[in-house]
């Protein structure tokens, strides 16, 4: 079916006329409104959906991270410790920067601490 153009005028100047009147108007917002909600409602929940996972992923892990951080600090202090039993402190002798401790010892406590430091 081919239209003439007095047939196409007399259809334009119908649809000027329906989208003019006001009715027309409001309904269109409105039906523009509800997909537009109905679609950031779908968003909105995707989304939360998202969020609500990401946030269970940072609990988690916060959670290991800690649990590491207390493994961590339980083996430094381990180290530690280990490093400190070979220390010795002797009482009433002064102490100088950058000295050999063994050069001032009587022999009787060298050989305490040589025998304490395993040579």
């Amino acid at each position: 079916m081919v239209l003439s153009r007095s047939q196409i005028s007399e259809f334009e100047e119908v649809i000027l006329n329906v989208i003019q009147k006001e009715v027309f108007v409001v309904s269109l917002s409105k039906i523009m409104g509800d997909v537009i909600e109905e679609k950031m409602s779908v968003l909105i929940n995707k989304y939360e959906e998202k969020i609500t996972v990401l946030r269970e992923e940072i609990s988690d892990l916060k959670n290991k991270n800690l649990q590491i951080e207390k493994e961590c600090n339980k083996k430094v202090d381990t180290l530690e410790q280990h490093c400190r039993r070979n220390n010795l402190r002797f009482f009433g002798l002064e102490e100088a920067d950058n000295e050999n401790v063994e050069n001032r010892l009587p022999s009787e406590q060298l050989e305490v601490f040589r025998a304490r430091r395993g040579r």
